[in-house]
């Protein structure tokens, strides 16, 4: 049933098989439901401005409504694609933006990307441990407290940070499919046996490896 549910795309409406390929395989059936929306979505862009803004009131509601149901733990809810709408329009502002003015986009200054990252970051913590409802909505100021934290260590320009995240993206999508594979597998090898901050390296390092590995072989074979 798993593979069958994969296989004919029904998983994302069935919470037992969301995650029946992997916990971290849950973002497919999101991503396929961008798919099948997409004439909608580009429906919604092309009236202006105000598009993204009615993405975002959109989101919003889903994400209350699924809290007001009593839905907001299962994933084939808070994961539906109408909860990361507003994201998937932003970036498609941002990108449009850029096309038809690259400066548009330049990085913030240190005066507005500090407070940035340190309030939103902070509310991100604090939404995050008061579960639910305000869980529900903690991905907006995740996204400017990660992309603020992101840009700071880019502009701190120690070229060797720099060149090892740049390195990592390119198979930082197939660290993704493989990190819980090997944290699972270590941990089952290692049984508590070792210290925890030894188990966090060891898991780290080999999916960072396995992932480059992966990301190799697939690309050779293309």
């Amino acid at each position: 049933m798993p593979l069958l549910g994969n296989l004919f795309l029904f998983k994302m409406f069935v919470p037992e098989l969301e995650s029946s390929m992997g916990g971290q395989m849950w973002f497919v059936s999101t991503i396929i439901q961008f798919y099948l929306a997409w004439p909608l979505i580009l429906k919604l862009m092309r009236v202006g401005k105000k598009g993204f803004w009615i993405a975002l009131f959109i989101s919003l509601s889903w994400s209350t409504t699924v809290g007001l149901l009593g839905y907001s733990e299962e994933r084939v809810w808070n994961s539906f694609f109408l909860q990361y709408l507003w994201e998937f329009c932003l970036g498609m502002k941002l990108a449009e933006a850029y096309y038809k003015r690259p400066s548009a986009l330049e990085i913030p200054e240190w005066k507005l990307l500090i407070p940035i990252c340190v309030i939103t970051m902070a509310v991100t913590g604090v939404m995050g441990t008061l579960g639910f409802p305000w869980k529900l909505y903690n991905d907006i100021p995740s996204l400017f407290g990660y992309s603020s934290l992101a840009f700071i260590l880019y502009k701190i320009g120690i070229k060797v940070v720099n060149r090892f995240f740049s390195y990592t993206n390119r198979f930082s999508y197939e660290w993704y499919l493989v990190h819980i594979l090997v944290f699972q597998v270590v941990r089952y090898l290692t049984n508590g046996k070792i210290p925890v901050a030894a188990e966090i390296a060891i898991c780290l390092l080999l999916s960072y490896f396995a992932a480059m590995g992966y990301a190799r072989l697939f690309y050779k074979r293309r």
